[in-house]
């Protein structure tokens, strides 16, 4: 998991939540409001916003709220390794935002990171663990 995740509010611009995407290379945003869960918008819901692709000044007028999935599948901070393979492998998303208590994001676990995470307990040919 990834704790700390970068965030953004959901009253922010989607031409803000996509310039955090592309300037730190991650691909899901998890929309917090005082600490609180609300959302999670992912590159692939710019894909709502093709036809305005071109219209700057209208993608700085709409904001993270309009466009974010407002109910993400979540972990409860207490899952484990297999409830995160089984979460992602059935839904079809490779993000999942982990959440305390009152919805609170304490972090994010990708795709990505359980791959990584499966890549290390797998052991080399001379019987050493895999470094990523």
């Amino acid at each position: 998991m990834t704790t700390d995740p970068l965030t953004i509010r959901p009253d922010e611009s989607v031409a803000t939540a996509k310039e955090l995407l592309e300037s730190n290379g991650i691909h899901h945003l998890p929309v917090v409001e005082n600490g609180v869960l609300v959302g999670i918008l992912s590159s692939s819901d710019f894909l709502k916003l093709h036809v305005l692709r071109e219209r700057s000044q209208a993608m700085s007028a709409i904001t993270v709220s309009q466009v974010m999935e407002a109910e993400p599948v979540t972990l409860d901070v207490s899952a484990d390794l297999v409830d995160v393979a089984r979460k992602l492998s059935e839904a079809g998303f490779h993000s999942l935002p982990v959440v305390e208590a009152g919805n609170v994001l304490v972090g994010i676990v990708t795709s990505t990171d359980l791959i990584n995470h499966l890549l290390r307990q797998v052991p080399r040919s001379d019987g050493r663990p895999r470094g990523l």
